[in-house]
């Protein structure tokens, strides 16, 4: 019995997974029977203990066109079902974070893109995860209508939202309603001629208030040196009619991806920079940022360091604790060369006042090179977060396209080992430098300790909570006193020039 699970194991995901436990995993899978030509995730969400997953592959039957794919995993990442839907004569894409919705009448709907007909596709599916019907839309006068957002209105209908690319290669934002059998009830156009429009999120925050998040950057052509960006973030009415817009400072922040409504009615997002690197390259710094109900600046927190245009943003959700989790692929350098760079897989969990609980950094699986394209988010109820990702293979050959799922657990954990880390300091063999704290437990004194550490930088002490116990200037040792502190779990951070060095958790038992 135990080779034939072992069998199956390895027919379902030819990648296996290289970390594992019962509060978290790391796993790569393909998808379709016809596993050279790869599979990806682009969102998900859970369905009790059940984690939906949403992205591309080839299957036998799809051949030579890309199908939608629907897969059902536990909450231990293994797979319990998969469905595919394909075109007779078309490729249906789903990019990175293209959305998956749960409807009210059961089901889920998820939109994609048509790479030959260049049109938006919503495919149906029931509450099995079996096909039930698939929409075609498309848009008159333009080159390609670019799918990503896709939302449940109150009549069970659903608000399609992304963008056209216009025959003068300038782009704009749509919004299309549908009603619940998928029908165009009305579509519009937004945006400013001659300029770039990208839309990003689209949120419901009443019946008859709609708020789409992007950016707007400027026209095809522009010289490097004047180029441009700016956030854009406007609401619509049921109707489609423009209620208010709001733009960011030029070159800020570009973008409003994952973008939230918080409790107090104001509003939480990602974003990104836009910086001159070179007379030949952009950059940029991804950071989240917390606004006012009247979009004025509360604070933002730099996640990545200064990175090339790959640099990019995932996806922000709430957590069940009150507090948010964060997701990118950021770009370090690992020497003065300019290829001398490693790319990273990053979660980081915020409180409501920017400060960290904890940050995970994965690179692939050892013996993988190629690039991830970050997914959606989506949380369990226990906390755990489970983040899908599109990752390209480059090496080993053949070349191939895998899902990625990454599950953390409420405190960050991937593994067994809890290794939670920031940006850290190379020691001359190329390894990380790490904060070594202990005991831990502790009773009485907890030691921090990383003797490496060149700049000055700040330890933060954080309850469950996320409120501020401890700070202290730190250099390379420092001692926090624990005797008059209750026990239970504590979070640290340690920043240094704005950027985190490393972050994880203490346990105080007395």
């Amino acid at each position: 019995m135990k080779h034939i699970v072992l069998v199956i194991f390895f027919c379902f995901q030819i990648a296996g997974f290289y970390a594992q436990s019962g509060g978290g995993f790391s796993r790569l899978y393909t998808l379709g029977d016809s596993a050279i030509y790869g599979s990806h995730f682009s969102n998900l969400l859970v369905k009790g203990d059940t984690i939906v997953a949403f992205g591309n592959s080839y299957t036998t039957a799809s051949l030579p066109y890309i199908a939608v794919a629907l897969t059902m995993l536990d909450s231990f990442g293994n797979i319990l079902d998969r469905n595919f839907f394909h075109l007779a004569n078309d490729h249906l894409l789903a990019e990175e974070c293209n959305d998956i919705v749960r409807r009210s009448v059961g089901g889920y709907a998820v939109i994609s893109t048509t790479f030959i007909g260049h049109q938006a596709s919503t495919t149906f599916f029931n509450e099995a995860g079996e096909v039930t019907s698939n929409k075609i839309y498309s848009v008159d006068n333009i080159l390609t209508m670019f799918a990503r957002r896709i939302l449940e209105m109150s009549d069970g209908g659903l608000l399609i939202g992304g963008f056209v690319q216009n025959l003068d290669y300038s782009s704009d934002n749509f919004i299309k309603r549908v009603g619940p059998a998928g029908n165009k009830v009305w579509s519009r156009i937004y945006g400013e001629a001659g300029k770039n429009d990208i839309l990003q999120s689209l949120i419901k925050t009443d019946d008859n208030n709609y708020v789409i998040g992007g950016g707007r950057v400027s026209p095809q052509g522009t010289p490097l040196p004047a180029s441009w960006g700016k956030s854009w973030i406007f609401a619509i009415d049921s109707m489609g009619v423009m209620k208010w817009e709001w733009f960011s400072p030029l070159n800020a922040e570009v973008g409003a991806m994952g973008l939230q409504q918080t409790k107090d009615n104001g509003w939480i997002y990602l974003t990104a920079t836009h910086e001159i690197v070179s007379p030949d390259e952009t950059g940029n710094h991804i950071k989240a940022v917390r606004r006012d109900s009247s979009f004025n600046l509360i604070w933002e927190k730099v996640l990545s360091p200064l990175g090339p245009a790959v640099n990019r943003i995932g996806d922000l959700v709430p957590t069940p604790d009150g507090n948010w989790v964060a997701s990118g692929t950021w770009a370090y350098k690992t020497g003065p060369g300019q290829d001398d760079i490693t790319f990273y897989n990053c979660l980081v969990k915020l409180n409501d006042q920017g400060d960290t609980f904890w940050t995970v950094r994965l690179k692939a699986p050892l013996g993988y090179e190629g690039i991830s394209y970050p997914g959606g988010l989506a949380v369990l109820s226990s906390g755990s977060v489970v983040w899908a990702i599109w990752f390209d293979r480059y090496e080993p050959s053949p070349a191939q396209s895998f899902g990625w799922l990454i599950k953390v657990d409420n405190d960050g954990c991937v593994d067994t080992l809890c290794q939670t880390s920031g940006l850290l300091p190379e020691l001359p063999d190329g390894e990380a430098a790490q904060l070594r704290v202990y005991p831990n437990p502790a009773s009485t004194q907890v030691t921090f300790d990383l003797p490496e550490l060149s700049n000055p930088a700040l330890l933060s002490v954080f309850d469950v909570r996320g409120n501020l116990l401890w700070v202290k200037d730190f250099r390379s040792t420092t001692v926090w006193n624990t005797e008059e502190v209750s026990a239970g779990l504590y979070f640290y951070t340690l920043t240094s020039d704005g950027f985190e060095i490393q972050s994880g958790k203490v346990v105080v038992m007395h």
